[in-house]
């Protein structure tokens, strides 16, 4: 029976529910939020907060600060789950710097800062959030030019400080009392109040710029016991001194960093003790800014420190009573510090690892390293490419992978991303990779930007072994694409060739070697054709005086232009089924008809993919992908096609534009696919549609396409006889199998029908190998001749929306054939029990 027959008697017999192809459009899978903001300011204080009070929720953290965290839709205000790792908004932010945070008597979270409005509501430097809404706190907001440091509780009252002349109507020179009736002032103290504490058996410890309080001198810190102020000896400091952090210490000492190097007269260096008495200095080569001070229940004194002791900390230095030695280093200086309830350290501020996970304004010390908050990638994916095997490969200038520590280049297995390399196994050159492709055995080939040409430099190629990486050829300037023939010596395309000026190259077994008179511009993409043609787009204009505007086919003897070329970069070249060629670039048209950003080429004309994309001026359209039935996906930076919105992110069907999964709020820059049909999105993103995916997605159909073993494959005289699908059943796609293990002198019988069997082999025949069985009722079956052992089939599905759900099963029969052609034995593979599909 030939295929249509074979779909008919499909579509006529089969049991199942039509299900109509729109049901079956691309959805975002669940995914990551970045790993904090990318923002100067970031995250500036925290505080652990129980959202529901007595309710089942448990803790979780707040964090403040100047920022934005579009994947989790949280502007300056956010919350991060400890357990689950996941980020999530208030229903309101504030609009502007949150500089404080505390939780109130009765469980409401407290926001301090310098902000004048949350969500539409009128609440300026101070707000209470009870869990369901927001709302002032006894009217309570500075006086006009007025901001909001810090807040602290103290004997049941509310303590805010800062830089205001009144508060809350009521006169207060930067610090005021809210005693759950009224605002009160806290005495004759007037200054610019930046960091408070509660002293141990004590009272209120303030610290900022600020004179002595009723004696002369300068104090910069005091102590305030509700009723009266207490200093400690003449304070810190001179007339530009001030104090950036306090630490309360368990046996009752105060500790206070900042910018001054006097203490109660005594010398130091932006940190100092009191005992109660006396201040001392903490190590005269302290070198840290003296803020985010943490005390810790054993006496040792957590600090943001650059060295201590004369030794370099970079991170986390710790006071051990005589000394500072490295606690947890490498992180950069952070702003604040906070102890975990499983007694991890929290790290705010302008932090960031070296050699790590790298992290953006947050950070976790578990003891040995530091971790992220949050599981996406902390930087834009450059480029992707789908393994044999299943998993993806990105590349980027990201540090950060799904939380993991995946400098430039990781790997996607399904369940988690991980490191291709590290010390063990390290790339052979420091550039970022740029591109990839795969040789006739599977492996993996990466390409980057390089630290020269030749002259002893590393190679910018490496090929992935599985477990390490080979190098290849000598340095090239920045590569930017790579092809591997059939011969498997690889051709590049190149930004920059130092000292040669062309930009395409072979490897001619010594050096890399032009190809023809070359390209007098930077190659962006590359696409081998399946004629064998060489399709190379940039920002090329010529090959040697033959005009090639930025697009151009190498023949295998000489470069020609295609029609008259495009006006814009070229970014990326795909190959549709019918063997039409399509570039995706910055280009508007061909010099003569509009092209708007994605172009078909038909062998002699260009053509516009019905009105093309749009968007904002400097659009791109920058990465292509041909899906198993023929559509074409298109990634880039545009907002309409075909006049429709579509941002970053569309489907062209042959006939007309569609929108993809929501769009993506920000660019794409790479597609692939998986051999389950899953498309994998990179790019400069945070969010598809409105699922959380910073920089890297996941696109499923709810229709899949499924070939699942049954059954156990027979022994024949060649081994086992193995059937797999090398492509899935989708809807106007081409199915693909392989069956292994037949002898020379053998026949294929390849089987389809709908309806499973269990029939033993040896009751069909006496050549039957016994055990073996038949595991489906065949309605169509094939002669197949083996070659090299083994048999490859193909057909093609209809684009019938009604197939869509089919089951059907595939087998094949493998009959070995004695002298005299009678049949010796009959083997059977193991079957597929497959399911239509459709993207």
């Amino acid at each position: 029976m030939n295929t249509p027959k074979k779909l008919a008697a499909m579509a006529l017999f089969a049991s199942f529910v039509p299900v109509l192809r729109a049901q079956c459009a691309l959805e975002a899978r669940p995914g990551d939020v970045a790993p904090g903001p990318n923002s100067p300011s970031g995250f500036v204080t925290s505080v652990l907060w129980d959202p529901d009070g007595n309710g089942p929720r448990s803790e979780v953290l707040v964090l403040g600060g100047s920022f934005a965290l579009p994947s989790a839709a949280a502007v300056n205000l956010v919350q991060y789950d400890l357990g689950s790792g996941r980020w999530s908004a208030f229903a309101a932010s504030p609009d502007g710097l949150v500089t404080s945070l505390a939780v109130g008597p009765q469980g409401d979270l407290l926001v301090g800062g310098r902000f004048t409005h949350i969500g539409h509501q009128p609440l300026a430097g101070l707000a209470r959030f009870d869990g369901h809404g927001w709302s002032s706190v006894g009217n309570g907001a500075p006086s006009a030019g007025g901001r909001v440091e810090a807040l602290q509780i103290f004997n049941g009252d509310l303590y805010v400080g800062g830089a205001f002349t009144s508060f809350g109507g009521v006169a207060a020179n930067g610090l005021a009392r809210w005693d759950g009736s009224l605002w009160r002032p806290c005495g004759a103290i007037a200054g610019d109040i930046r960091v408070m504490t509660v002293r141990v058996g004590g009272g209120l410890v303030v610290g900022g710029s600020f004179p002595a309080i009723g004696m002369p001198g300068f104090a910069n810190i005091a102590e305030y016991d509700g009723a009266a102020w207490h200093h400690y000896g003449s304070g810190l400091g001179n007339l530009f001194a001030h104090t950036q952090g306090v630490a309360a210490m368990p046996n009752g000492d105060i500790v206070a960093g900042g910018f001054f190097n006097l203490a109660g007269g005594v010398a130091c260096n932006r940190i100092a003790r009191w005992n109660g008495a006396t201040w001392s200095a903490m190590d005269l080569a302290f070198d840290g800014p003296g803020s985010a001070l943490l005390a810790l229940a054993n006496g040792d004194l957590l600090a943001p420190v650059m060295t201590a002791s004369l030794a370099p900390v970079l991170g986390v230095g710790r006071w051990n009573g005589s000394q500072w030695v490295s606690h947890a280093p490498g992180i950069g200086i952070a702003s604040h510090l906070r102890l975990l309830p499983d007694g991890r350290l929290l790290a705010l501020g302008a932090v960031d690892t070296q050699g790590g996970a790298r992290v953006r304004s947050a950070a976790i010390w578990d003891g040995s390293s530091w971790q992220a908050l949050g599981g996406g990638f902390d930087a834009a994916v450059a480029g992707m490419v789908a393994m044999p095997t299943g998993d993806v490969v990105a590349w980027g200038e990201f540090g950060t992978a799904g939380g993991q520590a995946a400098a430039r280049l990781a790997r996607w297995n399904g369940q988690r991303w991980w490191p291709m390399h590290n010390s063990a196994a390290p790339l052979p050159w420091s550039g970022v990779p740029t591109c990839s492709a795969f040789d006739a055995l599977g492996r993996l080939w990466v390409a980057g930007s390089g630290n020269g040409s030749g002259g002893g430099m590393p190679p910018n190629i490496g090929i992935w072994t599985g477990a390490g990486w080979q190098t290849f050829g000598i340095a090239i300037g920045s590569i930017t694409s790579i092809v591997l023939p059939p011969d498997q010596v690889p051709i590049l395309g190149c930004a920059t060739y130092p000292g040669y000026g062309h930009s395409i190259v072979r490897w001619n077994g010594v050096n890399w070697q032009r190809i023809g008179n070359g390209l007098d511009g930077p190659v962006r993409t590359l696409l081998l054709r399946r004629n064998g043609d060489l399709i190379a787009g940039g920002e090329f204009l010529n090959s040697g005086t033959t005009p090639m505007s930025r697009i151009a086919r190498w023949d295998g003897t000489t470069w020609s232009p295609l029609g008259t070329g495009v006006d814009g970069p070229v970014r990326a070249l795909a190959e549709l089924p019918n063997g039409d060629l399509v570039a995706a670039g910055d280009f508007i048209t061909d010099g003569l008809d509009p092209l708007n950003l994605v172009a078909r080429w038909d062998g002699t004309t260009w053509h516009m993919l019905g009105t093309g994309l749009a968007g904002d001026p400097g659009v791109s359209a920058r990465a292509l992908l041909v899906l198993p039935d023929g559509d074409l996906l298109v990634g880039g930076s545009f907002l309409t096609a075909g006049g429709q919105p579509a941002r970053g992110l569309a489907r062209w069907n042959g006939s007309q534009w569609s929108a993809v999964a929501g769009g993506v709020d920000g660019s794409v820059h790479a597609l692939a696919q998986a051999a389950s049909g899953e498309v994998y999105v990179g790019g400069d993103f945070d969010t598809v549609g409105v699922v959380d995916s910073a920089h890297f997605a996941r696109l499923a159909t709810p229709c899949p396409a499924v070939a699942q073993r049954v059954g156990v494959a027979c022994p024949g005289s060649a081994g086992l006889v193995e059937l797999e699908a090398t492509a899935q059943p989708w809807i106007g796609g081409t199915y693909r199998s392989t069956c292994y293990g037949l002898p020379p002198q053998s026949l294929g019988l390849e089987l389809y029908g709908l309806v499973p069997a269990q029939t033993s082999l040896a009751s069909l025949h006496p050549a039957g190998i016994a055990g073996c069985l038949l595991l489906t009722q065949p309605t169509a079956i094939s002669l197949r001749l083996p070659t090299n052992g083994a048999v490859e089939s193909s057909f093609t599905l209809p684009r019938e929306p009604l197939l869509v759900g089919v089951n059907f099963y595939q087998q094949v029969l493998v009959g070995e054939l004695g002298t005299g052609g009678g049949l010796l034995r009959l083997a059977g593979s193991n079957g597929l029990a497959l399911v239509v599909g459709a993207l």
